[in-house]
């Protein structure tokens, strides 16, 4: 694991055995700012390396405010590479919307990535080695 980033919301890894970025999320309540500077990263990372698969642990992360989920759909999701064939996500279901994470996956789909949420990260990388 090469560990690109980390700061007190969020750590982002590239785990090279799977091709994988993960961006592993530590609090809850980050504001939008620092949400979308830590995004922007994880799109650097997968810039930098051999990147197929996008994993974004957000098991201690509350539901996204509307103007961030906007900001995901309609900037982030359409700026991935090409080369991202599936995208994961790790929920915890008292703290974040299933119909968000939802959405976010019909998105993926749309974009011709394979997605998926678990809720353990164990679960999705399980999927993500498949």
């Amino acid at each position: 694991m090469i560990n690109y980033f980390e700061n007190q919301h969020a750590a982002i890894n590239y785990l090279p055995e799977s091709k994988t970025i993960e961006v592993k999320w530590k609090l809850r309540d980050a504001d939008s700012s620092s949400y979308r500077v830590i995004m922007s990263k994880g799109i650097v990372v997968t810039k930098m390396y051999d990147v197929e698969v996008w994993l974004s642990d957000m098991a201690e992360v509350k539901a996204l405010p509307d103007e961030d989920k906007k900001w995901l759909m309609e900037i982030l999701l359409p700026n991935l590479p090409l080369d991202i064939t599936k995208v994961a996500f790790v929920l915890n279901a008292t703290n974040y919307s299933v119909e968000q994470a939802e959405q976010f996956i019909h998105s993926a789909l749309e974009s011709g990535m394979n997605a998926h949420y678990f809720y353990t990260s164990a679960d999705a990388l399980a999927w993500i080695n498949s």
